[in-house]
């Protein structure tokens, strides 16, 4: 059995590596989010994008409803895949939780 101590710290160290983790895959999200600033204003200068000014924007308004009812599907699926699991560790956690980031 481990004893209190090495096991505070695992968790600890473990809690720190998932912090770390967050904060590359949110650098790696904001790099990609402005890459698309321009390949998104170069593809508006393109054909079917640049005539959307000249047309009803009948188009426009089905691509941003298809779009809608897809972000809303999937955010369904997470929030019923997310709140179950939190009601799981909710019922199965024995000890409070730990911070952010502790020194060690």
């Amino acid at each position: 059995m481990l004893d209190a101590a090495k096991t505070q710290r695992l968790r600890v160290d473990h809690r720190n590596r998932q912090v770390r983790w967050g904060f590359s895959w949110a650098l790696c999200c904001a790099v990609l989010c402005g890459a698309w600033y321009v390949l998104g204003y170069a593809i508006y200068s393109e054909a079917p994008f640049v005539n959307l000014s000249e047309t009803t924007g009948d188009l426009l308004l089905a691509g941003i409803a298809a779009a809608m009812a897809i972000f809303a599907t999937l955010a369904a699926g997470l929030g019923a895949v997310s709140g179950a699991k939190l009601r799981q560790e909710t019922m199965t956690r024995s000890s409070p939780p730990v911070p952010l980031i502790q020194e060690r």
